[in-house]
């Protein structure tokens, strides 16, 4: 915080070094629990670096956002953020930098929320309609064998309710 204070002083706001010290304050800020305040200071920190023209801090702290936005559940716009910074540092960097390496990381880590969540959606709308079923007095059925559909349903036309 000393830091910021100081390059504030000397430099002015709208500084890359300022900039990039605000940034790494974000980054505390979400590690410590508070991904919103995270989020609102480095879109300031994302726009001041792109009108400074500092690509490689911008894609930085455009992956920094996207954890920030992930850490508060906003998972559509988090994977935004981080493919964009995905993108521009396999561009600039390569596939091997030590930066795009750990935005393919935060990517894949994303990915995978998003697909525990899906499951968790199907897996809670599978029990309401099993839990549905069983209050019509029925169960599930299993699911017919692949060509076996018309013989499944000429045997339920053969049954009368």
């Amino acid at each position: 915080m000393q830091a910021l204070e100081i390059r504030w002083a000397a430099l002015g706001d709208s500084h890359p070094d300022t900039l990039l010290s605000l940034s790494a304050m974000a980054s505390l800020m979400r590690a410590k629990g508070d991904p919103a305040k995270a989020e609102q200071t480095l879109r300031v920190v994302v726009a001041g670096l792109e009108g400074a023209g500092k690509r490689d801090s911008v894609l930085a702290s455009t992956h920094e956002l996207g954890l920030a936005l992930k850490a508060q559940g906003k998972l559509e716009e988090a994977e935004q953020m981080v493919r964009k910074a995905l993108e521009g540092q396999r561009q600039r960097l390569g596939s091997d930098h030590p930066d795009t390496q750990r935005s393919i990381q935060s990517l894949i880590a994303m990915l995978n929320s998003k697909a525990e969540g899906a499951k968790q959606a199907l897996d809670e709308r599978m029990s309401a309609v099993s839990a549905k079923l069983q209050g019509y007095g029925g169960t599930p059925a299993p699911p017919a064998a692949p060509g076996k559909e018309i013989a499944a349903a000429s045997v339920e036309d053969d049954i009368e309710f």
